[in-house]
């Protein structure tokens, strides 16, 4: 995950996502047509990445916002970007 702090990542072309009132993400892939589909804690995971220069910031910025030990957000936030990416709803740049 270290490696990946430097980056940012880019969502596809092919990829369309909507937050929903209740707070959660859905997205389609138009490539392959799966759906996919994030909480609310995820939601904010992802706003985070979205808005962020690069993963690293994003990561910071979660550490202020969630009572859990740094490894602990970047085990999890790993897991999220390796589903993110192996869904084919993000690329790393």
């Amino acid at each position: 995950m270290s490696d990946l702090f430097s980056k940012s990542i880019q969502i596809p072309d092919d990829i369309l996502f909507q937050e929903l009132s209740n707070g959660e993400i859905v997205f389609l892939n138009l490539d392959n047509e799966s759906y996919y589909g994030l909480d609310n804690t995820g939601s904010i995971f992802w706003n985070e990445l979205t808005s962020n220069n690069n993963i690293k910031t994003a990561y910071n910025n979660l550490l202020k916002q969630f009572d859990v030990t740094p490894q602990k957000l970047k085990k999890d936030l790993n897991s999220l970007l390796k589903d993110l990416k192996n869904n084919g709803i993000v690329n790393f740049t």
